[in-house]
């Protein structure tokens, strides 16, 4: 029998001893004891990743063929130079096909990653080269035995000196071991963090996390403008390689460490966005070992489906709030790759685009007013459809692509925007013109994660580059102009009387200066000096910002804008939203939720398409216009 039953209600696991070969063609021999968790021997466990499920190699488990994916093969192989008896891995010591035992065992993660003496992990290789690999760890070490102290520059022409440090090879050796898929795992996370002691081996040696974390914390301040000017030949390596993944698990371990708190498990979800899981179930269940104590209760026997509205529904119901519809919605994704799930319940996977910032009130931070529909039949909850209240803000009339507005603004402005005249006003009060300008950074300042602010030098420096840009606009009609931008040196002839952006400007609208003011010649973009909603630039010192923040604008504005698209509605109003959008979807504010969505009437239900940016109601304006009886208060059928 591969697999002795445990007894569940003591706790009971398994622990592996292996023997492997040195004939790499003969199949690994494995055999389990049977321990109490409580009870057990001083243990190790193993963190690798499985690899290619079709590519599979045959082991004898306790007398019985087991098939396993090459990467736990290549995994064991080396772990059998390091330790041979008492080891935890979790596809060869829980039984895969019974659904209770991998509930209940799942459920022991954490004590299990936590009670292990040790976590060895084993990341795999890229396209079999272990070589590879190994020399990427071997030059981790050599940074590893070397204490920087990185005080002053001569410390680091001192660093500079040692060549072995600098091979550009064992750079790239280093950026390819952290784009390996071993860390885009979520359960690599609970493996990592909760563990007494971790070590990554290869081959025979093997070097410690707290070693690799120290090392990428120089790599990090070695991007620093203290050292910008020695580092600069070498910084193109360095970049790459400081800011992995690793960084989420350190991020997670230092908050915990610090705060002695758990974070909460909707937390790590939104955290964790990024990694990647085999079972859209483990989208929950991976991080529950890290999260704060919940009412989830791991049920393999459960469809994902379940899982994952079941806890949303909990999410709803703990928190009155429905923000986490932000992340829900079909988008352009077929059914089959949501599993069918409710259209309003997240499925917790990697957008292809930047999440909305979380410095939004669309509903003035108002509590839900929802509810769950009721089975007639079964008297009972039925959760796939949720009835929640808010306002309809108007139906699209018109999409595009969103990057279309930096690939070829002069398509957007002149076409999709051709009934807004520069002198017009968008329905808030400010200048169409500023307008566009705040929904192509989607009104925020992402370098300090706030609102783009009259107050903040950012938001002039952005709105700079974006005046700088409109000149170019007729020279680009058939080009990119983030291209054009990004790769050659662009400037303005100027006479030093105004600045670039602002002759720029007047170069954009074909207008002459007339000794008109800088607040004059901008008014179609700053809005009339009397109006409530003028924008003050202040006393310009830089006579050359636009050309200097040309660059930084398109790139955020690119962040912003990627795998999104553009629409209008009715009233003047304008916005982006996600892929998948059509003409004649609605725009909603719903109590409870922090932005606009996009919602679809199919049949006698709406489906939610996705959360959207719409300048007008970002900050509470739903709940006023209902009060000035503008709006009128409606319940959304959402499934």
């Amino acid at each position: 029998m591969a697999y002795p039953p445990l007894d569940l209600a003591q706790d009971e696991i398994r622990l592996l001893s292996l023997f492997v070969d040195d004939d790499s063609n003969k199949s690994i021999q494995c055999s389990t004891t049977v321990t109490k968790l409580r009870d057990a021997p001083p243990f190790k466990a193993l963190s690798y990743y499985r690899g290619d499920r079709f590519d599979r190699r045959s082991l004898m488990l306790n007398g019985e063929r087991l098939m396993v994916t090459k990467n736990l093969d290549a995994a064991l192989r080396t772990l059998f130079r390091h330790e041979q008896k008492s080891i935890w891995v979790d596809l060869l010591c829980i039984d895969q096909e019974n659904a209770t035992e991998k509930s209940h065992q799942v459920s022991l993660m954490s004590e299990i990653y936590s009670g292990a003496t040790e976590v060895l992990a084993s990341t795999g290789a890229p396209l079999g080269s272990h070589r590879w690999t190994n020399g990427a760890f071997s030059f981790i070490q050599l940074w590893a035995q070397t204490d920087w102290k990185m005080d002053s520059s001569s410390d680091v022409r001192q660093m500079l000196s040692q060549k072995p440090l600098f091979l550009r090879q064992s750079w790239q050796q280093a950026q390819d071991l952290f784009d390996l898929s071993f860390w885009k795992r979520k359960w690599i996370l609970q493996e990592l963090i909760l563990a007494r002691n971790v070590f990554f081996i290869y081959g025979n040696k093997r070097i410690a996390l707290d070693d690799i974390e120290r090392v990428i914390e120089v790599w990090k301040q070695l991007q620093g403008p203290k050292f910008a000017n020695r580092m600069k030949p070498y910084i193109k390596w360095v970049r790459p390689v400081a800011t992995r993944r690793l960084q989420i698990y350190s991020s997670i371990r230092s908050s915990k460490l610090k705060h002695g708190a758990s974070p909460s498990l909707a937390t790590l979800l939104e955290v964790c966005q990024a990694l990647e899981v085999s079972d859209p179930r483990d989208q929950i269940y991976a991080l529950l070992g890290m999260a704060e104590k919940s009412d989830v209760v791991v049920d393999y026997s459960k469809p994902a489906k379940d899982v994952l509205t079941d806890f949303a529904a909990q999410m709803i119901k703990a928190s009155k709030h429905l923000d986490l519809l932000r992340d829900a919605g079909v988008m352009d994704l077929q059914p089959l790759e949501r599993f069918d799930l409710p259209s309003w319940v997240p499925s917790w996977e990697r957008t292809p685009y930047l999440s909305l910032p979380k410095t939004y009130q669309a509903s003035s931070n108002s509590e839900a007013a929802y509810h769950f529909d009721e089975d007639e039949l079964l008297g009972e909850q039925n959760r796939a459809r949720l009835f929640a209240n808010g306002i309809k803000c108007g139906n699209i009339l018109e999409m595009d692509s969103a990057e279309i507005m930096i690939e070829n603004p002069a398509q957007i402005l002149g076409q999709h925007f051709v009934r807004y005249k520069l002198h017009q006003k968008y329905p808030t009060g400010i200048p169409v013109l500023q307008a566009i300008f705040r929904t192509m950074l989607l009104d925020n300042n992402f370098s300090s994660a706030s609102r783009l602010s009259s107050k903040d030098a950012k938001t002039f420096d952005m709105a700079a580059g974006f005046l700088f840009m409109l000149q170019l606009m007729d020279e680009v009609k058939k080009e990119s102009l983030y291209e054009l931008a990004m790769s050659y040196d662009v400037s303005v002839d100027s006479n030093e009387v105004l600045p670039d952006y602002a002759e720029s400007f007047l170069k954009y609208t074909g207008k002459d200066h007339d000794g008109r003011s800088m607040q004059e010649v901008l008014e179609s973009f700053l809005g009339p000096a009397d109006s409530k909603a003028h924008l003050d630039w202040p006393k310009e010192l830089d006579f050359k910002r636009g050309q200097a923040n040309l660059r930084s604008f398109l790139a955020e504005a690119a962040n912003c804008l990627e795998s999104r698209s553009m629409f209008s509605l009715g009233r003047g109003y304008f916005g982006v939203g996600p892929l998948g959008i059509q003409p004649g979807d609605m725009v909603v504010v719903l109590w409870g939720c922090d932005v606009p969505l996009v919602i679809r009437k199919v049949e006698d239900c709406y489906i939610l398409v996705g959360s959207c940016f719409v300048l007008g109601f970002m900050d509470g304006e739903a709940r006023q216009m209902v009060k000035e009886g503008k709006r009128r208060l409606r319940t959304f059928n959402l499934h």
